[in-house]
C-alpha cells in the first residue's frame, strides 16, 4: 500500500462524523448511508485501497466463500 493511500486511511479516523459523510459524496458520488462512524470509516477505507489498486480480480474472488444458506449446525441436529 502506498503512503499516500495508508496515510488517508489513517486521516479518516479523524475525521468528523459530517467530514466522513462528505468524503463519501467525493469518493462514491452518492448520499452516505445513515450508518454508523465505524461503518463509513471501513467502506471508506476500502475505496481507497480500490481506487489504489483496483478492484478485487477475479482469481481471490473464486477463493471467497458463498454464503452458506439452509444449513443445520451440529447443535441443532
Amino acid at each position: 500500500m502506498s503512503d499516500s493511500t495508508l496515510r488517508q486511511i489513517t486521516q479518516l479516523n479523524k475525521l468528523s462524523f459530517s467530514e466522513l459523510q462528505a468524503r463519501w459524496r467525493s469518493l462514491l458520488g452518492t448520499e452516505p448511508p445513515a450508518y454508523h462512524r465505524r461503518f463509513l470509516v471501513k467502506r471508506l477505507a476500502y475505496r481507497l485501497q480500490e481506487l489504489a489498486h483496483g478492484n478485487l480480480s477475479a482469481s481471490p474472488a473464486r477463493f471467497t466463500p458463498a454464503p452458506v444458506t439452509g444449513a443445520i449446525s451440529s447443535a441443532a441436529r
